[in-house]
């Protein structure tokens, strides 16, 4: 099934960028990706490479089992989650971190 092509659209005054709704098509992958070109994506704005970014990172989070993981990085997974459930609270939530590493 081949979907309409998928492009960058302008929309307001503020450099929002839009993906048509085929690129959340997983079926029209192939094709979404010989419609676009890096070459475009790259004069971009900045704001609008990361809206862009953000866009299809929210896009892989929505099917999370089609990431596929190496052996080792499913292992590493497990075993960080089973030092978590054996002392919870050993770790520092993110909002703690980030200053920390922020003034290094």
């Amino acid at each position: 099934m081949m979907g309409k092509p998928v492009e960058p659209r302008r929309h307001g005054g503020h450099g929002e960028i839009r993906l048509i709704d085929s690129v959340r098509d997983p079926k029209c992958y192939s094709s979404a990706m010989n419609s676009i070109a890096i070459s475009d994506i790259l004069v971009l704005p900045i704001q609008d490479r990361i809206q862009l970014v953000e866009a299809i990172w929210d896009s892989i989070a929505e099917v999370p089992e089609a990431v596929v993981l190496s052996d080792s990085q499913r292992h590493e997974l497990d075993r960080r989650l089973a030092a978590y459930q054996e002392n919870p609270s050993l770790g520092s939530p993110w909002s703690e971190v980030r200053p920390r590493i922020s003034k290094a």
